[in-house]
């Protein structure tokens, strides 16, 4: 028998994991899940709004309940210059909504987490912009952008259904090349979701937001593209356990026995501050016999056959 060779044997092993092992995905494809009132995508043939001069903000309505665990931002570097990916510092953070403009800062991203490149991630030729400036917007500017992808948000922000909220970038270092964030296909598609992106020199300073306008003479307002996502938000759920002290009427009625049992209502969106108590003997038809609102548990002895309005 031959000897085997040992390097070759290894080589093959890993080439077998390597083929198994499922790949992790970073990145965000139209397709995927998203928890805004949809995805803002980018116009390959729009316009890059400079987010190192000013802070740059988009508004979006949560559409589920959660912890926001990723974001992704397509972006441009001015005249399509090279850069270094590992060299970028941003400031992300999550504003409220004060009358169809950034209010006040929620929360910011602490740095942590994974970040993503997809450079390039397509190609198009687009306009340059830096609001804050005296140039005019310079269109025909470049014609490459890529996709970021903050993933993995180890402090996440917890979104509310229904509720709207402002995405601020402002890109911290290096002051050149000038990166700039993606306009949206809603743009050029004269279909704004909400109110029109804005900018502000220094927003936590108290200056005045204003629209990202790349018009010459008629205004030309912005939608930015990005995609919020997250975890699922589970159900709420009642939990059983035993009491810690047991009191008379803390008791499990069973077929045979009572069992002292503690019931814990727990809603993974928000506290819960008012649960109302049942009885049944057959599991179909049901009692109301009392309300906590206050975290003390209502007693047997308040049974009594009426609604809970009363």
């Amino acid at each position: 028998m031959k000897p085997v060779n040992r390097r070759l044997l290894w080589a093959l092993v890993l080439c077998m994991l390597l083929s198994i092992a499922p790949a992790v995905r970073a990145d965000w494809r139209p397709g995927d899940p998203y928890k805004m009132h949809y995805p803002q995508l980018p116009d390959p043939q729009g316009w890059d709004i400079c987010v190192v001069d000013q802070h740059v903000a988009d508004d979006f309505m949560c559409t589920e309940s959660g912890k926001i665990t990723d974001i992704h931002i397509w972006f441009s570097v001015e005249r399509g210059q090279m850069f270094d990916l590992a060299s970028l510092m941003a400031d992300v953070s999550i504003w409220s909504n004060a009358g169809g403009i950034p209010g006040a800062r929620l929360w910011t991203w602490s740095g942590g987490g994974a970040v993503n490149f997809v450079a390039p991630y397509d190609t198009g030729l687009q306009g340059w912009d830096c609001p804050s400036d005296t140039l005019p917007p310079r269109p025909n500017d470049h014609n490459v952008y890529h996709q970021v992808n903050i993933t993995q948000i180890p402090d996440p922000f917890e979104q509310k259904k229904g509720e709207t909220y402002w995405l601020v970038v402002r890109v911290l270092t290096p002051p050149t090349p000038k990166v700039g964030w993606k306009t949206s296909k809603n743009s050029s598609a004269g279909l704004l979701w909400g109110s029109p992106a804005m900018w502000s020199k220094n927003p936590d300073a108290g200056e005045l937001w204003q629209p990202v306008n790349t018009g010459d003479f008629a205004p030309r307002l912005h939608d930015m593209a990005f995609v919020i996502t997250g975890e699922a938000t589970k159900p709420p759920v009642i939990v059983v356990t035993e009491w810690l002290n047991p009191e008379p009427w803390h008791r499990w009625f069973g077929p045979e026995e009572m069992v002292p049992v503690k019931i814990i209502p727990q809603d993974p969106c928000d506290p819960i501050t008012k649960v109302d108590f049942f009885w049944s003997l057959d599991g179909m038809e049901w009692t109301w016999f009392g309300t906590d609102e206050d975290g003390s548990e209502p007693s047997l002895t308040t049974l009594r056959d009426v609604p809970p309005s009363e």
